[in-house]
């Protein structure tokens, strides 16, 4: 199933970050994705470059860059991903986070094909020891809850039709949080569960 996997990442002006997740995707241990996709949204700061320097490299995976040219939030961004890619699976991380070597392997494995499962969610760790970061950890601000009602964008992956179903994430929410929480409702009304690898991880630079 790898070879049939889009990573789709949303970018904004993180020009201090986005180079160590893109570094992250290239050390993967396990078989890389077709493809990897970064939605830059109308970034203004030398994202632009970054991306352009990054497309031109070698990879063991299609780079590929799209730009907005004004910024509509990480929603439209990531659905403008997601109907871009040609991998069957579509899985997701943030311009802020570093993904483990096993990720993508250790995501994917509940993705089967059974019991009406098309999504999966990972856990989000910290990358820092600081204070930020241990209290957001501690309260578990970015990890899918118990009852998998939602998955969380920073760490997911679903299969492409399941999204396209049912459009995709929220577009009207202009900043970071709750368009991933809205798709995830969408999903179990057609009757779609989720599931969870705890083996799955990524890094969060927390602010």
């Amino acid at each position: 199933m790898l070879a049939e996997v889009s990573v789709v990442v949303p970018t904004h002006n993180r020009v201090g970050l986005l180079p160590r997740l893109l570094r992250s995707l290239d050390d993967l241990e396990t078989s890389p994705p077709k493809e990897v996709i970064v939605v830059d949204d109308g970034s203004t700061d030398g994202t632009p470059e970054i991306l352009r320097r990054w497309e031109y490299q070698e990879h063991l995976y299609a780079a590929r860059a799209l730009r907005r040219p004004c910024s509509v939030g990480p929603g439209r961004a990531r659905n403008l991903g997601v109907q871009s890619a040609t991998g069957a699976v579509v899985a997701f991380t943030d311009d802020d986070c570093r993904v483990d070597r096993q990720w993508l392997s250790n995501l994917l494995r509940p993705l089967d094909g059974a019991d009406s499962v098309v999504g999966v969610g990972g856990r989000v760790l910290p990358e820092g020891a600081d204070v930020t970061s241990r209290f957001y950890s501690f309260h578990g601000v970015l990890q899918p809850p118990r009852s998998l009602s939602y998955l969380v964008s920073a760490n997911c992956a679903y299969l492409r039709d399941a999204l396209l179903c049912v459009g995709g994430f929220e577009g009207d929410i202009p900043t970071p949080g709750g368009e991933d929480v809205g798709l995830s409702f969408k999903l179990p009304r057609r009757c779609y569960r989720f599931a969870y690898s705890s083996d799955a991880v990524v890094y969060h630079s927390f602010r």
